[in-house]
Formats: C-alpha cells, structure tokens, sequence
C-alpha cells in the first residue's frame, strides 16, 4: 500500500532521553506584523530580531539552511476569528514554540525514503502554509539527504506505523543536528 501524502510539518513526538513529548521545552514567542508568510503548528522557525517592543522571543519560519530555534506547536487564538488555526502573514501574533535541542519530532519527506537514508542529515523544504487547513507544508527535503554536517535534521528511522512504509511520502523520526543550542552538527552515517 502506498503513503498517504499528508504534509503536517514537523510534529513533537519524543525527546532523545527516551521520554515522549510532554512540552516540557515550549516557550511563547511572537511573530511580528512585518512577517509576511503564514505561520502553521509544525513550522520549524528561527530567531528574528525584536523590534515589536515585546518581552518575549521574535521568530519566523525557518528556510532550508537556517539554524532552528524550535518547532511552533501552537497559534495563540484570535478573538476574532476563533476558527484560524494558523498565523496569517503581516499580522502580529504570539505563538508557542518548543526549542528543546533534543526534541524528536515526525515529519513527512518529499520523495521516496529509503533504508539506506536512516542515519542520514538532511534539511527542510517549505511548501508554505495551507491557509485552508492551516497546516505547515514543510517536510524534509530528500534529495539533501547525506552525511554533511552543516545539514539541519538527523533522520532517525521511519515511523513504526500500519499505515507507514519506505518509499514516497514516508513518514520518518527526525532530530535536530544543527539549533540554536547546539554548537556544530555532527557527520551522519549514510548510504553505509
């Protein structure tokens, strides 16, 4: 049976230590008016610089390449319009984002996944966000996958699910090789 094609960005699972997710690291950020790209849970984001005077973090959606800050895992509300479940563009919003270092976290790649990928560092690609949906359309780029250090995501293994198997829109475990907590990323194994 074939993967179903459903990008939801990247979503919090587990921690490296063994734990499963809890949010223990999600802090509350604020995306300033002068974004001008949507902002979905499941976006991985980066640090912007802070000239909206508020006392918390600034980010914004991160491009393949960027050192991420974490991983939005929720949209504050709007109290006028409770049924948008994602950030518009241009519009000041505060936002929680887990930037835990050592998050696991699932995410859907692009293209076909194979064996051979588990163990391989890779980046992001962003379709953007389905302002319909409001989900992220980021997913790891599979054709970045190798073992380059500087490359952003460790690809831990495929997710262990009926409904999940090597090949095109498979749905692997990633980790961050490159955040804003980390130092310098580590070579992969891949293709071994």
């Amino acid at each position: 049976m074939a993967n179903v094609d459903t990008v939801n960005g990247f979503k919090p699972v587990g921690n490296l230590n063994g734990s499963q997710w809890v949010g223990a690291g999600v802090r509350k950020c604020y995306i300033q008016t002068g974004v001008a790209v949507a902002v979905a849970v499941g976006d991985i984001v980066k640090l912007q610089a802070n000239t909206a005077g508020v006392i918390v973090p600034c980010v914004v959606n991160a491009a393949a390449g960027n050192t991420p800050y974490g991983v939005v895992t929720e949209i504050e509300y709007d109290p006028d319009n409770l049924g948008r479940k994602h950030h518009p563009a241009s519009t000041g919003q505060y936002c929680y984002v887990d930037t835990d270092p050592n998050l696991i976290m699932e995410v859907q790649n692009n293209a076909s996944f194979e064996d051979g990928d588990i163990g391989a560092n890779g980046d992001l690609v962003d379709a953007g966000v389905d302002t319909t949906a409001g989900t992220s359309g980021m997913e790891i780029n599979t054709s970045t996958l190798a073992n380059t250090s500087t490359l952003v995501f460790h690809c831990l293994g495929l997710v262990d699910r009926e409904d999940n198997a090597l090949g095109t829109n498979a749905k692997c475990l990633v980790c961050y090789n490159l955040h804003q907590f980390r130092a310098t990323g580590v070579t992969a194994v891949h293709g071994a």
